[in-house]
């Protein structure tokens, strides 16, 4: 099942239903744009492969460089997006190894390498700091690009990013909605193969007792060639959801803008607040009615917001919120009910089987939560006691702050943490039976754990965090 769920999430990266149309040849290079846009092949060093590479614009002073996301539509997703850009930019885009009509070969197709091929063609091709523009997977590795190359980009555009959040959260949030026309074709044909090549492959491993350890299989060529038959799909995406951006995250200063498809079935809108709350001086500008691959289902409609957004600075209107201190006077309470929203300074909250509870922009100096369902989101709860008590409950907190000398206290709860500091005197989290808790892009700090953390963890009494 593990298989089955990785290969949905790697299938729904590409940000497209299957076409029943021949892919170009690696032989001619695709007819995108006019006879003013240059195509060409180039010999990279990175993955040692022949590269497609797209310019136009050549004359203009600032350059901005543009990361597909996973699938050999590549630079076609760009083709009402170059004519556009060309008069003001100079344009540079290409089909990232592995994909498109660039060479595809078992290669580690991951952010962190892909990253470097986007640092060799800003180095030979740009002129100076480029703005850097990713979509999907392309926009995990522009902010791998500006976490390693700080100094090489001017501006990030960040576009509807997949790969933040923890594969196991992207999977929870997928599957809350109903299949779309199309979707059945996910399982068919092609991708079925694949599926079930991969699918095999970790029931033969979870079947000897052994772990799977994603970074191990990709980083050897064997495995790479038995396990995910050195498929650039299989493998890109599988890099992708294995590697933890928290870091990253917290090292981008770079001016940045968040565009966002407000029906994205890919990469939820928590990813979009958790990038604008972590980077300073980013902006989010979210277009509505428009899903996963708004660059080409929205083309029109994107491109007039990019190039307003590009006209300046970015603005940081929403996120992050100011918080007053906490310490409030009122006590606020839900008891039964459902829908109920707290925002502002509390001293204490206490909810007790209530439903669809949200906390947003909250200051409080306790939290209780009983038998409820509810979500936090850029928050703040600080205590010299224990901050947050969590009972027979789901919680999901995005962009929180969470101080005390116990931070969690949890029993027998479902806890979804993303974008979350949490900063404890003894623990991080502790419980008294059993609660399972994922973490995406995180940062702890008690006597017993330190550092980035992302992954999902079950707590017992005796393995406190």
């Amino acid at each position: 099942m593990k298989g089955r769920t990785l290969l949905t999430l790697i299938f729904l990266f590409s940000g497209a239903v299957p076409s029943a149309a021949p892919a170009a040849t690696a032989d001619k290079p695709g007819e995108i744009a006019p006879a003013a846009i240059k195509e060409t092949y180039i010999t990279e060093p990175v993955f040692g492969g022949r590269l497609y590479m797209v310019e136009a614009g050549r004359n203009n002073a600032q350059t901005i460089l543009l990361v597909h996301g996973i699938g050999d539509e590549g630079t076609r997703n760009w083709e009402k997006l170059i004519p556009a850009l060309a008069p003001h930019y100079h344009v540079i885009a290409f089909d990232l190894p592995g994909f498109g009509l660039s060479e595809k070969g078992n290669h580690l197709y991951s952010p962190q390498n892909y990253a470097s091929l986007v640092k060799w063609l800003a180095d030979n091709y740009a002129h100076g700091p480029v703005i850097l523009l990713g979509h999907s997977l392309g926009g995990a590795v522009a902010l791998r690009f500006a976490a390693d190359y700080p100094e090489s980009v001017s501006r990030l555009v960040l576009v509807s990013v997949a790969g933040i959040l923890h594969r196991s959260a992207m999977t929870r949030y997928m599957s809350s909605f109903r299949p779309k026309r199309g979707w059945q074709e996910l399982f068919s044909g092609s991708f079925k193969v694949l599926n079930d090549a991969v699918d095999n492959a970790f029931d033969r491993l979870e079947a000897d007792g052994l772990p799977v350890d994603l970074s191990r299989l990709l980083s050897n060529a064997f495995l790479r060639k038995v396990l995910f038959q050195s498929s650039p799909r299989t493998i890109a995406a599988l890099a992708l959801l294995q590697e933890d951006f928290g870091p990253a995250l917290d090292s981008v200063k770079t001016p940045t803008n968040i565009i966002w498809g407000e029906d994205d079935r890919v990469a939820p809108l928590r990813t979009a607040r958790i990038l604008a709350a972590k980077i300073p001086g980013s902006q989010i500008d979210i277009i509505g009615g428009a899903g996963h691959v708004l660059v080409v289902h929205k083309s029109s409609l994107f491109n007039r917001v990019l190039l307003e957004a590009l006209s300046h600075l970015p603005v940081n209107s929403e996120y992050p919120k100011l918080l007053p201190p906490p310490g409030g006077k009122r006590n606020g309470f839900c008891d039964g009910g459902s829908g109920t929203l707290f925002s502002g300074p509390y001293k204490r909250i206490e909810i007790k089987g209530c439903a669809k509870v949200r906390l947003d922009g909250v200051s409080a100096s306790e939290l209780y939560i009983s038998g409820s369902e509810l979500s936090i989101e850029n928050s703040l709860v600080k205590s010299s006691g224990t901050a947050i008590t969590v009972k027979d409950s789901k919680v999901e907190a995005t962009n929180v702050t969470i101080e005390g000398d116990t931070a969690i206290e949890s029993l027998n709860s479902s806890l979804d943490i993303a974008g979350t500091t949490i900063i404890a005197g003894k623990y991080a989290l502790k419980t008294t039976n059993v609660s399972s808790v994922l973490f995406s892009v995180s940062h702890i700090s008690s006597l017993l754990s330190s550092g980035y953390i992302h992954g999902r963890y079950v707590v017992t009494p005796d393995s406190p965090l």
